[in-house]
């Protein structure tokens, strides 16, 4: 029996199907199969699988297409190994992937699922930036409200979380977000602090090609989220909540003050219900909130300095004036306004 199984789904995916294959017959780490599951391709993918001689692959072919949500499922159910691993047929794993992650696994038993980092990289392979999502055990819950805070190709799980859990077809377009919730309710899952996997942008992408079916997908969530913060949310909270990591500079100081008044409601009502532990959703509250008004307000450093020591969602948490002094630093260094505080911010997130 293989220790690891990789999951491929593949719908029309031969340009950069090749490649996402021979990234995973190449890892370091050999004991594992990978099924690669085509889903009704009518280009050239299934001739591309069937043109490997390697013992480790298994295909399923559906006869027409039947989605996502359905042949990741699909795989699960003929999954062999102790893990399972995803990788998209458009994505590429790092040489060592799966050994990092397998390596992790068996060590810390308590986790049952591990992501990673990514590198993002266009259609002609060129490197877009690093970005890797460092929290606390406690913080994942908390952050996942904010958004989806795992890459669907990182991530390697236990497969035995799916006799209790699998991918929602009522969640065609937001599948692994849906299930990152409902996993983050009631078991330990968290990212390595490196980039394992490159993801690939590019006009074929599902998440280019099915952008406002997936965003209105990620508001359904946040709603059910919220309800269960026993919050009914308006059109213009849910807006002002999906601005929070996206927003834009000509945000006047009312949509600033919206936004600092429903943050503070979100901490309100979580110590009234206790769904995320209050000083992890504090300390990742109070990080989104600084992290908005440096991108609104970094022309305006009185009024940053006032937004983020006067007027702070939360001021009762020692950590929270921590990740306000980090975060502040970072502004005075781009900005050029005091010294430069020379800190390695990956590693002091690391410690909070």
């Amino acid at each position: 029996m293989p220790k690891v199984t990789v999951l491929m789904p593949v719908y029309n995916g031969e340009k950069f199907l090749r490649e996402a294959i021979d990234s995973i017959l190449n890892q370091s780490f050999s004991d594992f199969e990978l099924i690669i599951i085509n889903d009704g391709s009518s280009d050239s993918s299934l001739s591309i699988v069937n043109s490997y001689d390697d013992s480790r692959i298994k295909l399923i072919n559906n006869i027409v297409n039947k989605g996502l949500v359905y042949s990741r499922n699909k795989g699960i159910a003929e999954a062999r190994g102790k893990y399972i691993a995803m990788l998209d047929c458009d994505d590429v794993a790092y040489p060592q992937r799966l050994m990092r992650q397998f390596i992790f696994l068996e060590n810390h038993p308590e986790y049952l699922m591990v992501g990673s980092g990514i590198e993002t990289i266009d259609d002609k392979n060129n490197s877009l930036g690093l970005s890797i999502n460092i929290c606390k055990d406690d913080e994942v819950g908390s952050r996942l409200i904010f958004g989806n805070i795992f890459t669907q190709s990182s991530i390697m799980i236990n497969r035995r979380i799916f006799a209790n859990y699998k991918y929602r077809e009522e969640a065609p377009f937001s599948e692994d977000y849906d299930l990152w919730i409902r996993l983050a309710e009631n078991n330990s899952i968290i990212n390595l602090p490196e980039a394992l996997i490159k993801y690939r942008l590019h006009s074929g992408s599902t998440g280019t090609i099915k952008k406002n079916k997936m965003i209105s997908a990620v508001r359904e969530i946040l709603v059910h989220q919220l309800k269960k913060l026993k919050i009914s949310p308006t059109d213009r909270q849910i807006n002002l909540h999906l601005s929070i990591d996206f927003p834009k500079e000509d945000h006047d100081n009312k949509t600033v003050d919206e936004v600092r008044e429903w943050l503070s409601l979100l901490i309100q009502k979580n110590r009234e219900v206790f769904l995320f532990p209050d000083d992890a959703f504090v300390r990742v509250v109070t990080e989104k909130w600084i992290k908005f008004c440096f991108s609104v307000l970094n022309k305006k450093p009185i009024e940053f300095i006032k937004q983020v020591f006067l007027c702070t969602p939360s001021r009762n948490s020692n950590k929270s004036v921590i990740v306000a002094y980090l975060l502040f630093e970072k502004y005075i260094r781009k900005s050029f306004i005091l010294i430069k505080f020379k800190f390695d911010h990956l590693k002091i997130y690391k410690c909070l």
